[in-house]
């Protein structure tokens, strides 16, 4: 599905997607939209939105990469897709490394969008996998939008999450938020934050830095 949305002021609209999980044709498993969805309805609205506003910025929350119809590519059907579509930004969930940090970061390399996540960081060096953040629009209605996703319950002591997660240490969301907003927050005139994880982990944030954002974007397959 893609959420739009129009925030106030002369600054871009937005449309939003998040937990695609690799899926490049219509959910066959899901039983109440069986034969909906798949990249070319997408595609197709995509058109209609971006004929009302040529302006719009399309971005995915995280968990796009690997699934069963992208999986035997590594990812990189996704990422073609994505560069086909148009995406200007997508966000790094822990999820998008379920082949590993080396296959993730391989199909990566092809990506005409901005990959972002200001808090998974490379485990020897600690320096951002992918950008931190990134500032789109023309002057006078730039819009940041900074990455970041929650680490999953059970990081520590499931052996498949320790394995996927393999050479990467993922900083605190708060951490991350409070390292990187200023700089975002000083090239644009509206930052958005791009958010992966769960409405409770997502409420720290809120109450630190919920005033400084112009809108919350959350994916998590399931939110609350």
């Amino acid at each position: 599905a893609i959420a739009s949305c129009s925030l106030a002021g002369p600054d871009a609209p937005i449309a939003l997607t998040s937990d695609t999980e690799g899926q490049v044709g219509p959910c066959q498993e899901c039983p109440a939209t069986q034969d909906l969805g798949g990249l070319p309805r997408r595609a197709s609205l995509l058109s209609r939105l971006r004929k009302e506003d040529p302006s719009l910025l399309l971005i995915d929350a995280g968990n796009f990469l690997i699934g069963p119809e992208s999986v035997a590519s590594g990812g990189r059907v996704m990422v073609a897709a994505y560069n086909a579509l148009g995406y200007d930004a997508v966000n790094l969930s822990y999820r998008d490394f379920r082949l590993g940090k080396e296959v993730t970061l391989g199909a990566l390399r092809e990506a005409r969008f901005a990959v972002l996540s200001s808090n998974l960081l490379d485990a020897e060096t600690s320096e951002p996998l992918a950008r931190p953040y990134i500032v789109l629009g023309p002057e006078g209605g730039k819009t940041a939008l900074l990455g970041v996703c929650e680490p999953p319950a059970g990081l520590d002591r499931l052996p498949h999450l320790k394995a996927q997660l393999s050479g990467i240490r993922m900083a605190p969301p708060a951490e991350a938020i409070s390292r990187w907003l200023p700089e975002a927050r000083a090239g644009a005139s509206r930052v958005v934050l791009i958010y992966y994880g769960t409405v409770r982990g997502l409420q720290e944030v809120q109450e630190r830095f919920g005033s400084e954002f112009a809108a919350i974007f959350l994916g998590g397959v399931r939110p609350e």
